[in-house]
């Protein structure tokens, strides 16, 4: 019988890595081997399975596995994950990537969450997620591989897999991960109703219409807003934090210091990589007044990355959208994101990135990436992103 995801993942935790990664961490090996076979790999799965069922997050996941700048297969040996720079630190900076994109801003609830229930120290919960993401992701590279998947493939590997990797997730880790109330509908094991066939049916139905009015709206991006009889997202915040502060060094020679889980290390990501993306990059560090596109102070420093990214990568083109919630008069909020859209572009220009390499569009309350039916939902909605047109 085939190996599920779950039980191939644990398999990776030999005593060589878990000996390894308790010496380096100067915890028990019970308490290591705990931490990552119970607590980091079911709850890294689990992540990967709510996200996954958003089609343009599935296709983001796929793109950190086949990212040419970090080899997943050394993820399996102990002494190149846990090594102090190199391949190590690589494989440390993916996996920031990776917590980033499941979780959020309440990766700091999880990895206390974590440290409490394996009875380890914070620092080494954080370590042992840093080292245990690329090694479920390279796993997870791996099946895609062999069964050629595309996004939707992704989707529906962990959809089949959704009850075995969603039973193993400890209780106090689920509730780090979500709000308690909403978190045993997220990630707990479904139930069948009574009568069976009602709410299959009836999930059915919801699904076919919510896919017809939406899939006209959502051509024009990657991203498509999440239909509702899908696995919700486990990481409802409206912008991951900052974990960890990291310096890189630009074509032009310039340094720039930026989050290791923002837009700026992604954007430089795609430009210093081969091929294209269809990905929306969404500014995390933006803030306008309220109800107008005045752009606060404290925006200058993302806007400086960003500048300086696009000026070391002359030959490419952006355009910049804007957007709002569905809250209000609709005008009102297309005419608010393309003023919003366009004063990015006029600050990026005033920075030294020439006006011709820059598009601003404004697109109201089109393309939601959340439910507007939640204040968590309608300020993942306000916000401006950037796609790369040429490179």
């Amino acid at each position: 019988m085939p190996s599920t995801l779950l039980q191939s993942a644990t398999a990776l935790l030999t005593p060589d890595f878990v000996s390894r990664a308790s010496a380096q961490l100067g915890e028990p090996e019970e308490s290591a081997l705990k931490a990552l076979s119970r607590g980091a790999v079911p709850t890294l799965l689990a992540g990967l399975a709510s996200k996954s069922q958003d089609r343009g997050t599935a296709d983001r996941i796929l793109g950190l596995i086949g990212d040419p700048s970090f080899d997943l297969r050394a993820a399996r040996n102990p002494g190149t994950v846990f090594s102090e720079g190199g391949a190590g630190a690589s494989l440390r900076e993916l996996g920031g990537r990776l917590l980033a994109l499941l979780f959020g801003g309440r990766l700091d609830g999880l990895t206390t969450a974590l440290a409490e229930y394996a009875g380890i120290r914070p620092a080494s919960s954080s370590s042992l997620l840093r080292v245990a993401a690329p090694l479920v992701l390279g796993l997870v590279g791996e099946r895609a591989r062999r069964d050629g998947l595309d996004g939707a493939g992704l989707s529906r590997l962990f959809a089949s897999e959704r009850d075995s990797i969603a039973g193993a997730v400890p209780a106090l880790l689920r509730n780090a991960i979500g709000p308690p109330a909403a978190a045993a509908a997220e990630l707990a094991p479904a139930r069948p109703a009574s009568p069976r066939w009602l709410w299959p049916a009836l999930a059915l139905v919801a699904i076919a219409l919510i896919w017809s009015m939406l899939r006209g709206r959502q051509e024009h991006h990657a991203t498509a807003v999440q239909p509702a009889a899908q696995l919700p997202a486990v990481a409802a915040a409206p912008r991951p934090s900052v974990t960890e502060w990291v310096t890189r060094r630009l074509p032009s020679g310039t340094e720039i210091r930026i989050p290791n889980n923002g837009i700026e290390i992604r954007l430089v990501g795609l430009l210093a990589g081969p091929g294209n993306s269809d990905e929306w990059f969404e500014f995390d560090r933006l803030l306008f007044e309220t109800n107008s596109a005045n752009l606060k102070p404290e925006s200058q420093d993302q806007l400086r990355n960003v500048a300086a990214i696009l000026m070391a990568y002359p030959n490419t083109q952006a355009k910049i959208g804007g957007y709002t919630d569905n809250t209000g008069d609709p005008a009102s909020n297309l005419k608010l994101s393309q003023e919003r859209a366009a004063n990015v572009k006029s600050s990026l220009v005033n920075l030294g990135v020439d006006a011709s390499r820059l598009e601003a569009e404004g697109y109201g309350e089109q393309h939601p990436v959340a439910s507007n039916a939640t204040e968590t939902g309608r300020a993942q909605n306000r916000r401006i992103a950037m796609h790369v047109e040429q490179k």
